[in-house]
């Protein structure tokens, strides 16, 4: 305000007479006013640091006109606050065409993109939450614009820059990283087009997609869905696994291992709310989420920026059954000091028909002396609840969030500190809970493994309505339901916590017609099976285990950490399925299904770069035993304190001495004497030698049913596609054939190429029509060829995001052979393709 109100005045003839009275150059006094104070602002909000491996109290770097900073340094931006400084600084720059504002605005800009401080590997902003990540990226990307055109006098020019304000394009500059934090928002959905909250993010008002869902993968931040369907009502199951939690201050919550289960148009597994209301520590806290938790006598559970040694164990998008099983795994030891010894959850995600499909939900627990598995009802409505299970009242206390009553707490839900209306059930037994939406009518439908000293606590929440699309009002009015599987523990106890979620929309019958939890033999504390009865007349058993031991189940023999099998009504196989090493027997031993064992690798080069470069991001490894199978699975990597993640394989290239792994992300860490350091947010040296390995599923389809289902389903993600079409196929019977080939495709960043193969009678290629989304424009090119070499250009041209484009080959010949081929910097969606003979 005071910039704008001196712009307005800064020419008026007063300042003579003004400074004459005040016997001071008044004009002068409040312009280097302006300027210091800017400065100042700037300044104050970069701290030097010198590194200390996993402390991330908010703090970054001293940026000192004249001195180069120290890579050695730790540079961690706490907040969105230095962006929202420059668009103030900018601002007052241009006003008083201070050169030393703007040299200094641009240091912090090129802090900012270039150092990796401040942004996870795959373009999240660091506070992890989608609201902060666009207020960050557009103000930034203002400012940016707004200092192009400056130009900075001669001899002016900043000593640390190592380029001038004098015309140089900084959109161009800053395109890599700009694009690589802009593309994840667009995807970052639940199905109905609300942004998902993670952390202190609130969601935002609906925004109707037509791009088809997908699965969603931040391999750096901790953020997968498993996805099945294509609309608002498809399924969506998110999974967080965050580097770090906090558990009470900043943005990060402790929301490790945390689930949002979306079905049926909306969150039926949702958390109470976000920061904003009078409940915002408890909202932060650990007891707020869908998590597995380990509680610890003498835990400072509140301390910020803690290191959560988080991985990502197993991952399978669906590729290779064609979503009719997806799965993942993923561990939170969090902080050493936390007792923690185990901490893993996993997710099933198997399909039952078209539209429906359930979850199988399970935690594995070690340490500590309280294990918990909480689970939270939908906001969006009030809840009945249905119980197979004797529930008796109970005064209990949740004593996990003492910060909470810093929040002014209503004792409308926690009355006397007591959980609202709480009653409890031992649950030694298998339970099933059934929770109705009043207006909606949506059901779901949880059924609980039966366990030793097991207690499920139900009680209220108070469930937090997103607070700017609502009356404040009403912020409190509504309660909400939920489960607390219980059980004390000895810090060696082990705990295994088993679910089956099914979502049932209003009028639609169940789907599952029963859930029966077996006995595996030999017996085992981490390891359970369960038989999943259908409505339709399948059989699905389920198995998991955290060993290699044989089990017999009922009469299967299974042998791994993750298997399904799969019979039909009149009891023959309808598909099976694995992960990794692990393998599925009949009862007289024959062999169903096998996978393979871990390729776990030494890693003796890291490859990073920008996007749209012509290098490449990727891992050199000391094995030779990755084949170009693996393309399109995941490359895990195991830093020496456990923590990791995965990256999606594109290429597989032999060495002299093991082979080259190209992978679709880029590789967060940096290879250093005794471990690695982490080259983006939050910067850490991690010790220990880290090691690659690969694994993947296998999944074999028996039945018609199963056969037919996979075809609906079918989605390729990747490029080099081929469609043959044989004999002398009509226009229409053609069209089906490549539609039921490729259904819809996801082209990743190119080049890349679809062929297309007309065997017998030629073809007259006339029309092609291509619907792509996405944020750059696209180049497309269809040669022919009538020898499948000699390919000639007949179509070719450019579009823009979301445009349709018609191509027409005016040449009168007929050729067998086409490529469609298409080139573009960042990713492409094409949802529907047409050809016309």
């Amino acid at each position: 305000m005071a910039a704008l109100a001196y712009d307005d005045v800064k020419d008026s003839a007063e300042w003579k007479s003004l400074s004459k009275k005040f016997r001071v150059n008044l004009k002068k006094k409040i312009t280097n006013w302006l300027k210091i104070h800017s400065i100042y602002l700037l300044k104050d909000h970069f701290k030097k640091r010198k590194p200390n491996n996993g402390d991330f109290i908010h703090g970054t770097i001293d940026l000192k006109i004249g001195k180069m900073i120290s890579p050695r340094w730790i540079k961690q931006a706490g907040n969105q606050y230095p962006q929202h400084l420059m668009v103030r600084a900018i601002g007052i720059g241009f006003i008083l065409n201070s050169p030393e504002i703007m040299n200094y605005i641009a240091m912090v800009i090129e802090e900012i993109y270039k150092t990796g401080h401040y942004f996870y590997a795959d373009g999240m902003w660091n506070e992890g939450t989608w609201s902060y990540h666009n207020y960050m990226w557009g103000n930034m990307d203002t400012v940016v614009r707004m200092l192009q055109p400056y130009r900075v006098p001669k001899g002016k020019e900043s000593k640390v820059l190592d380029f001038a304000l004098n015309g140089t394009s900084l959109v161009e500059r800053y395109k890599n990283e700009t694009d690589l934090i802009w593309k994840n928002q667009p995807k970052m959905k639940f199905p109905n087009g609300v942004a998902i909250y993670l952390h202190d993010g609130n969601g935002g008002a609906p925004v109707k997609t037509s791009v088809p869902q997908k699965n969603i993968e931040m391999h750096d931040y901790g953020l997968y869905t498993l996805n099945y369907g294509d609309d608002e009502n498809s399924t969506q199951l998110s999974f967080h696994n965050c580097l770090l939690s906090s558990g009470g201050f900043g943005h990060h919550h402790t929301d490790n291992l945390n689930i949002i289960y979306w079905s049926k148009n909306q969150a039926l597994i949702d958390e109470p709310g976000h920061p904003g209301s009078n409940y915002r520590y408890y909202n932060m806290g650990a007891a707020a989420h869908n998590i597995p938790l380990i509680e610890y006598k003498g835990r400072e559970q509140y301390k910020t920026g803690r290191w959560a040694r988080t991985s990502l164990l197993a991952y399978d998008d669906g590729t290779n059954s064609q979503k009719i099983v997806q799965y993942i795994l993923g561990s939170s030891p969090t902080a050493k000091e936390r007792m923690v010894r185990i901490q893993k959850r996993g997710n099933f995600l198997v399909a039952i028909d078209k539209k429906n499909s359930y979850i199988f939900d399970f935690a594995m627990l070690l340490g500590g002396h309280k294990h918990r598995f909480l689970q939270f009802s939908t906001k969006d409505e009030e809840v009945s609840q249905q119980t197979n299970a004797i529930l008796n009242a109970t005064g209990m206390k949740d004593d996990y969030f003492p910060m909470a009553f810093k929040s002014n707490l209503s004792t409308k839900w926690l009355p006397n500190g007591n959980l609202a209306k709480a009653k409890f059930a031992k649950a030694n037994q298998d339970t099933v809970f059934t929770w109705t939406g009043k207006k909606s009518q949506n059901k779901l439908k949880t059924f609980i493994k039966g366990l030793k000293g097991q207690i499920i606590y139900n009680s209220f929440y108070p469930r937090i309505v997103v607070q700017r699309f609502m009356n404040s009002k009403d912020k409190d009015k509504f309660l909400g339901r939920r489960l607390d599987l219980y059980r004390a523990v000895s810090p060696g106890t082990p705990t295994l916590f088993a679910k089956i979620y099914e979502s049932i929309s209003k009028g639609q019958g169940d789907a599952i017609k029963k859930v029966t939890w077996l006995e595996v033999v030999p017996k085992n504390s981490f390891a359970t099976a369960v038989k999943v009865e259908l409505n339709n007349g399948r059989v699905d058993y389920i198995y998991i285990s955290s060993d290699y031991v044989s089990r017999k189940v009922e009469s299967l023999i299974f042998k791994g950490k993750a298997a399904i099998y799969s019979k039909t009504s009149d009891n023959k196989e309808a598909f099976s399925y694995v992960f990794g090493n692990a393998e599925i027997r009949t009862a007289s031993n024959h062999l169903i299904i096998a996978g393979s064992k871990p390729v776990v690798a030494r890693i003796l080069k890291i490859h990073r770069v920008p996007i749209s470069n012509d290098e490449f991001n990727g891992f050199d490894l000391a094995t030779d035993k990755i084949s170009n199978e693996a393309i399109g699975g995941e490359l895990y990597i195991f830093n020496g304190d456990g923590s990791g993640n995965a990256y999606r394989i594109n290429k597989v290239e032999k060495l002299t001495n093991g082979c080259r792994i190209y992978t679709e992300q880029a590789p967060a860490i940096d290879l250093i004497k005794g471990g690695v350091r982490r080259a983006f947010f939050p910067r850490v040296k991690i010790a220990g030698t880290p090691k690659a390995a690969y694994q993947n599923s296998k999944f074999i389809a028996k039945s018609n049913t199963i056969k037919e289902l996979m075809a609906y389903n079918k989605v390729f993600y990747f490029w080099d596609k081929n469609v043959k079409i044989t004999a002398n196929k009509s226009q229409k019977e053609a069209q089906k054939l490549v539609k039921d080939s490729f259904g819809r495709w996801f082209m990743k960043k190119g080049p890349g190429e679809i062929k297309l193969s007309f065997a017998g009678e030629g073809y007259n290629l006339k029309n092609l029509s291509i619907k792509g989304y996405w944020r750059h424009n696209y180049k497309l090119k269809i040669l022919a060829s009538n020898d499948d070499e000699n390919y000639q250009e007949v179509i070719s041209g450019s579009f823009n995001k979301g445009k349709v484009g018609f191509f027409i080959n005016n040449s009168k010949e007929k050729f067998k052979y086409y490529k469609i081929i298409i080139n573009s910097t960042s990713f492409v969606e094409i949802n529907l393709l047409k050809l016309t003979f």
